[in-house]
């Protein structure tokens, strides 16, 4: 029995080992058919779902394929894409993402007291420059210094009045109230960030492929277009305001985006479960 099990268990990795080798060997293929380096396409795919787009690295080279090949290149992408989903290299741009999204807590703000503290310092040392630099002046010039300095002396005297509202509790009311604002909106955003990214990129990746059913899901590929200046546009103006990836499946056509929606509803329903 165990002799069985373990001929069953070699049986199974070597199939494993080589349908994982025809995979590489047919990505392989479509990496020079498509004149797309495996590198650029794990940056568009990185890109492409955690900014919820849908662009390619070499779309003309994608629309020379025939329409019998297109099908089939989505299935194969689309697992290279599910499979890449799974790695570290993509888990840790993940996590490094959700690092950079994660909200910052807002200062605590200085005391009214604080900031009179430091105005203060700084306008002593205002004066002090001035009395420097009055000294270097000739005496008939000294004079204009000395308006000046009594001008900034009377500012630091009044900073010092009780009964100046720039400095009153008041206002140290409204500083406070507005840190407290601040505190509320962080920590509403921070619930949200906790919502939104757990960790895992599964809520991600399947945000994607939703974005991508939902903006595919009315495709009319019976629409009709004309030429307009040299390139072909809609006769309907409501399909050109349509987003990019509707154009772009437009062009592709029926069966191959049926292939892509099949596939993205397909990966959306695991991750759901």
């Amino acid at each position: 029995m165990k002799k069985t099990a373990l001929i069953i268990f070699i049986l199974f990795f070597l199939l494993s080992f080589y349908a994982f080798a025809t995979i590489e060997h047919t990505m392989s293929s479509i990496f020079k058919q498509l004149d797309v380096t495996e590198t650029d396409l794990k940056e568009h795919i990185w890109s492409n779902i955690a900014y919820i787009s849908f662009s390619y690295p070499n779309p003309k080279q994608l629309l020379n394929t025939s329409n019998s090949e297109r099908e089939s290149i989505v299935n194969i992408v689309g697992n290279f894409v599910k499979s890449y989903t799974k790695t570290e290299e993509f888990v840790s741009k993940y996590k490094e993402y959700i690092k950079s999204r994660k909200p910052e807590p807002p200062q605590k703000p200085e005391s009214i007291d604080d900031i009179k503290s430091k105005q203060k310092e700084q306008i002593k040392k205002s004066i002090e420059e001035m009395e420097t630099n009055k000294k270097k002046m000739p005496a008939d010039q000294q004079a204009m210094f000395d308006n000046a300095i009594k001008s900034i002396q009377e500012q630091l005297k009044e900073m010092d009045n009780p009964n100046n509202p720039a400095y009153s509790k008041d206002v140290n009311n409204y500083i406070q109230q507005g840190y407290e604002q601040e505190m509320k909106d962080y920590k509403d955003k921070l619930a949200q960030w906790e919502k939104e990214y757990n960790g895992k990129p599964d809520e991600l990746v399947k945000k994607w492929l939703t974005t991508f059913l939902e903006s595919t899901s009315d495709i009319d590929f019976n629409a009709a277009l004309k030429d307009e200046n040299g390139r072909k546009i809609f006769v309907n103006n409501e399909f050109q305001s349509k987003p990019q990836i509707w154009k772009l499946c437009f062009r592709a056509g029926k069966k191959t985006t049926e292939a892509a929606r099949s596939f993205a509803q397909s990966w959306v329903n695991e991750l759901t479960k």
